[in-house]
């Protein structure tokens, strides 16, 4: 994850998918993949931070809302993702 951007070198799209796993429970503390939404939404900030053009997220609604607040608050003026 610390290293995404390096993959932006290769011409092509970056998709990220990490919602519910492992490491997200070993970073959390969370044994049970279906309750791993909050660190599962860390996990896309940050990938969208770094560029990536595609998450891949179980929960899309709670995802595209964190996603929404946190474009706002980079660009207030923005309203859309």
């Amino acid at each position: 994850m610390q290293q995404l951007t390096l993959f932006h070198g290769l011409g092509v799209g970056l998709l990220v998918g990490l919602s519910r796993k492992g490491f997200i429970g070993a970073i959390t503390g969370e044994k049970t993949a279906a309750k791993r939404l909050g660190g599962s939404i860390g996990g896309a900030l940050a990938a969208a931070m770094q560029g990536a053009q595609v998450l891949r997220v179980h929960d899309v609604k709670d995802s595209l809302a964190a996603l929404a607040v946190f474009n706002a608050s980079l660009d207030p003026a923005s309203t859309s993702i």
